[in-house]
């Protein structure tokens, strides 16, 4: 059967995955906004360093995700939420609502931050909630215009409700790695997909306040600026500790070269100059993902009695950051 697949947020991200999965044999419809009427006239300009360039036609383009219920009676096997995640602004469970089939429609969630599922697993306790991590650099840089410049790589992993060990599956998990991959998608499964969260946090707090609030946008202009790059590490150093306590070092880093702080610097150095996402959304002048980033974060440490002082500091300055956007 071939599997009937929304994705929500088709901007870069969305994009990118969307015509992945659409290569594997999935029917793909997408919700698109501020790129709506270029994609149903002209479909994507996809300009792939690993994929080579394509026009990608979804097979059906809504704006919204009421109209893709509608036209889709019989449901949806997966609905992929791209969305920056702005719970502040937009419930993520209210968005996709309309679209859920209970015990039917899996929930994958490609979005930065950490403590982002909860709110979708607790309203949708019927359905499997799978978390992914997306390392990627890929950006829109015109409407319907999408450059992928880096990685690509999915880390997906269950999240399941206190108490409910049974809501996400293995098998639901394995399912989605199996159609991305046959998309090309590198894909691997996290035991602890929390754990590895906060791994891609350690990277994305410390460079992406770094970059908006210094002004040092790029990740080689930063790292070049000896200031700018003690500031970063730590922050880093602090996130990692803070993670180390969470989760132990059984579960923390986690699998992968990323082994701390330093290791990620020298990867960092090592990789393209690139800007990151939320730096491109403060230039834009567009909603910053600083509540799920820094906020959560803050939260869950202050919880669990353990201190974040410069992650504390950063998340305050965000806010004012944010307030221009």
């Amino acid at each position: 059967m071939q599997p009937r697949i929304l994705v929500v947020g088709t901007g870069a991200v969305g994009a990118l995955y969307a015509w992945r999965l659409q290569a594997a044999g999935g029917h793909v419809s997408c919700i698109c906004r501020s790129n709506y009427e270029q994609v149903t006239k002209n479909g994507f300009d996809m300009r792939s360093f690993s994929f080579g360039n394509a026009i990608f036609r979804p097979d059906r383009v809504f704006a919204s995700v009421q109209e893709a219920t509608d036209a889709e009676p019989a449901g949806y096997h997966y609905i992929i939420v791209c969305t920056k995640a702005l719970p502040e602004r937009v419930s993520t469970a209210d968005l996709i609502a309309p679209a859920m089939t209970e015990s039917k429609t899996a929930v994958v969630l490609i979005q930065n931050g950490v403590g982002i599922e909860q709110p979708v697993a607790e309203r949708f306790p019927q359905n499997p909630c799978v978390s992914c991590i997306a390392y990627v650099g890929v950006t829109q840089t015109a409407p319907g215009v999408i450059e992928h410049v880096l990685l690509g790589d999915l880390t997906f992993g269950p999240y399941n409700r206190d108490g409910a060990t049974e809501q996400t599956r293995p098998a639901d998990v394995d399912s989605i790695i199996k159609l991305m991959s046959s998309g090309g998608i590198k894909c691997s499964a996290a035991h602890h997909i929390q754990a590895m969260r906060w791994n891609k946090l350690t990277w994305n707090a410390p460079f992406g306040a770094a970059s908006v609030l210094t002004g040092l946008h790029d990740t080689h202009t930063m790292l070049d600026n000896t200031e700018c790059a003690k500031l970063i590490k730590e922050a880093m150093e602090e996130i990692w500790q803070a993670a180390t306590m969470m989760f132990g070092p059984e579960n923390f880093p986690g699998p992968g070269p990323v082994t701390s702080p330093m290791a990620q610097i020298t990867r960092t150095r090592a990789a393209a100059a690139y800007k990151p996402s939320i730096t491109v959304d403060y230039t834009n002048g567009s909603p910053m993902e600083v509540e799920v980033i820094f906020g959560n974060a803050v939260r869950e440490a202050k919880k669990r009695g353990i201190p974040m002082p410069r992650l504390e500091l950063l998340y305050l300055m965000m806010r004012i950051a944010g307030q221009r956007s």
